[in-house]
């Protein structure tokens, strides 16, 4: 059994894209108002686009194109021009792909496939399918340009595909087991190659715990802090972990974008997210000082500061941040846009994404909670360590920022998640003895 897969976003039946492709000619340009920037170009593929990257070396677009064959499309990031597509081998050419990878040093290609469970590899030079690889990229790429960690069936693995041989495995549980229901959903290698980030599923309840692991020693260095999704976003998965450019960040998104300071993150005592957003799809500027994040709630996807939380542009209402480069980014909108955001400056005020919690105390069965605001609270959730939901309040529609709850709470560890307007923030209780 597969445990764990790069997550992508399918999509139907063969779309066309919402700009016109002059026959003949480069793709329509667009302007730039004064709040939001419009697309710089965009292509119609005639198909689904899976996936999209630059590539690190030469800066063109490589794109999964899914026709009624899946080809590899590279694209000039400049004018939107198709340089060249590449297809897939005899046999293969009716399978569906999934995701699309380069190696660090640009020189090959990595496709993963509806047929195949690991990768085809593309010799980026010629275009041209070299062999099928042993492992998938799970994880993502160490910076040495010759290993990846990946998936080898239910085992993690680091696969030298110079040598084409898996040098480690490893066992998801040798990392993490706070019970048996609780299994690897998804995880990625930083871009250093010095931490893998991780996350824990609950099979059974809406739970998730993020861990960090060192490399060196391929042990947790960090236990994380799970969080209970939402009443209307029960049962969705951290459906994406990604990591800054220099590795400062990395976000796990659910129903919201947590986005861990790394460095806070192994030296804090618990941290649950330092900087938290509604966030459905994102990707980090090349600076990692802002992020792009789209969202169903909002009708633009947004450029924020990350410690900031300014506003400093709006996008599209579009669905998937692919993929960064210096001056801009690339997004699905039946086809390939790209949006260039170079030169924007402040645009907004900043978000209400601090945490409003000042502390929480427990003492002879009353939690008194202190905030730093006096907004209506939507709910309080009180959960032990094994995930079990021991207090759950109505809606609390006034406070004075000080509010007194009577429970009685057993000596251990629980989390605390409070509910306040579209935030949600969590904090950590301990219950000592007498």
């Amino acid at each position: 059994m597969q445990l764990f897969t790069v997550k992508f976003q399918q999509y139907g039946a063969i779309v066309t894209l919402f700009i016109a492709l002059l026959i003949g000619g480069a793709p329509q340009m667009q302007g730039q108002t004064v709040d939001t920037i419009n697309y710089k170009w965009a292509k119609s593929i005639g198909g689904a686009v899976a996936d999209a990257k630059f590539h690190p070396i030469t800066g063109n677009i490589l794109a999964a194109v899914n026709t009624s064959v899946g080809e590899i499309w590279e694209i000039d990031p400049s004018t939107g021009e198709t340089i060249r597509i590449m297809e897939q081998p005899e046999g293969l050419t009716t399978s569906e792909i999934r995701n699309l990878h380069i190696t660090p040093d640009g020189k090959e290609i990595w496709i993963r496939t509806t047929q195949n469970p690991t990768c085809l590899r593309y010799d980026y030079a010629s275009g041209k399918f070299e062999k099928m690889l042993k492992s998938g990229v799970g994880g993502g790429f160490f910076p040495d340009s010759r290993r990846v960690l990946g998936g080898c069936g239910s085992r993690i693995c680091i696969y030298d595909y110079v040598e084409d041989t898996i040098i480690a495995s490893y066992n998801p549980r040798d990392f993490y087991m706070p019970g048996p229901d609780v299994l690897l959903d998804n995880m990625a290698l930083s871009p250093d190659g010095k931490y893998i980030a991780m996350v824990f599923k609950n099979q059974y309840n809406p739970y998730w715990y993020p861990i960090l692991v060192s490399v060196d020693s391929m042990k947790a260095v960090k236990d994380g802090y799970f969080w209970i999704n939402d009443d209307e976003s029960v049962g969705v998965d951290p459906t994406d972990i990604k990591w800054s450019k220099d590795s400062k960040y990395v976000g796990l998104k659910s129903n919201k974008l947590r986005i861990f300071d790394v460095s806070e993150w192994i030296n804090s005592k618990w941290q649950s997210g330092k900087y938290i957003f509604a966030g459905r799809s994102f990707n980090y500027t090349t600076d990692s000082k802002n992020a792009i994040i789209s969202d169903a709630g909002y009708s633009r996807t947004r450029l924020i500061g990350i410690t900031t939380g300014y506003i400093r542009a709006y996008f599209g209402n579009d669905v998937d941040i692919w993929d960064v480069n210096d001056d801009g980014y690339i997004t699905w909108g039946g086809g390939v846009k790209y949006y260039n955001y170079s030169g924007v400056g402040v645009k907004q005020g900043p978000l209400n994404t601090r945490t409003p919690i000042q502390t929480i105390q427990y003492e002879k069965g009353k939690l008194t909670i202190n905030l730093n605001n006096q907004q209506p609270v939507n709910k309080i959730f009180i959960t032990d360590m094994s995930g079990k939901m021991v207090y759950q309040s109505p809606q609390i529609l006034t406070t004075s920022g000080n509010i007194q709850i009577q429970i009685e709470l057993s000596v251990g560890a629980y989390f605390v998640t409070i509910q306040i307007g579209n935030f949600t923030y969590n904090e950590k209780l301990l219950v000592e003895g007498k």
